[in-house]
Formats: structure tokens, C-alpha cells, sequence
């Protein structure tokens, strides 16, 4: 809402619902945000593919937004891998602080870290969903090259 930092740096970007239509309801508006979000994160793991040197096969989801099926799976489907929500989504910086603050300590190592992790669901994405989300992908793009100049235009 407040312009964008990755993959692109522009201040100026804000977020914008486009091609709705008086038959467009709350619930197509919610969806359009979580689309949204999972669309840019699949712009930036292009970016963290090609830093790592691999693609990015599985992803932990973490917070408030975990708690939401539909989210989770739009994210498996628009990233096209699976998807693994925490069992407790809202705890996991208190619990990460605490393990960390358990190695300082020398009651862990950060090896033992992984095998106290819990994942409460995993979803994988739906085939039919991916292509639908790959042309998706092609039009939000498009969307950021014509809009950026736009937003420019108007924040002078």
C-alpha cells in the first residue's frame, strides 16, 4: 500500500483492484488481496531461486495469515510448491527466540532445532489452478510495467 521494496524498489507502486464489475463481491475483493500477495511473492522467488542457486521446493507459511486454508493453498498454487503451515502459526517468533536463547545456553544445538519444528498441514498445488496462475502471473507482470509509470505520474 505503501509502494514496493522487493522485487522492485518504487515508492511510488500502490495496490489496485482492476477489471471489476458490479458483480464483484467482498469475497472476490479478499481473494484479489491474497492472489496479490502470493503473485508478488512469486516475482521475488525468482530472485531468492537464483541467489540460492536452486529453485525453492517447499515453503514454510508463518503468522496470522496462516491461519487461512485458502490462503495457504493459493500460495501452493500460484508458487507452484508445496506449502507447510506451522501448528502454531502466530507462536513461531516467540518459539525461535526461545530455541536460540536455548543454544546460547547449551541446552540445544542449532541442530536439534529442525526435529522440534511441527507442521500442521501441508498443501500441495492443484495442477489445473498452476496453469490458470501461470497466465495470471504473465498479466500481473504486464500490469507492473504499464502501471509503474502511471503511479510515477501521480505522486510527483
Amino acid at each position: 500500500m505503501y509502494g514496493e521494496r522487493a522485487p522492485v524498489d518504487d515508492a511510488n507502486l500502490r495496490a489496485a483492484f482492476l477489471n471489476i464489475s458490479l458483480d464483484t463481491n467482498r469475497s472476490d475483493l479478499l481473494r484479489a488481496v491474497f492472489e496479490g500477495v502470493a503473485l508478488n511473492t512469486r516475482w521475488l522467488a525468482g530472485a531468492v531461486d537464483r541467489f540460492l542457486g536452486a529453485p525453492v521446493t517447499s515453503m514454510a507459511v508463518t503468522g496470522g495469515g496462516a491461519l487461512s486454508d485458502s490462503w495457504c493453498q493459493i500460495f501452493a498454487d500460484v508458487l507452484g510448491i508445496e506449502i507447510r503451515r506451522d501448528a502454531q502459526p502466530l507462536a513461531v517468533n516467540a518459539r525461535g527466540a526461545g530455541w536460540i536463547g536455548a543454544v546460547g545456553v547449551g541446552m540445544l544445538s542449532f541442530a536439534d532445532i529442525p526435529a522440534l519444528m511441527r507442521t500442521d498441514r501441508v498443501f500441495t498445488p492443484t495442477p489445473a489452478h498452476r496453469a490458470t496462475y501461470d497466465e495470471l502471473f504473465a498479466v500481473y507482470r504486464d500490469l507492473h510495467r504499464r502501471l509503474a509509470p502511471v503511479y510515477r505520474r501521480l505522486h510527483r
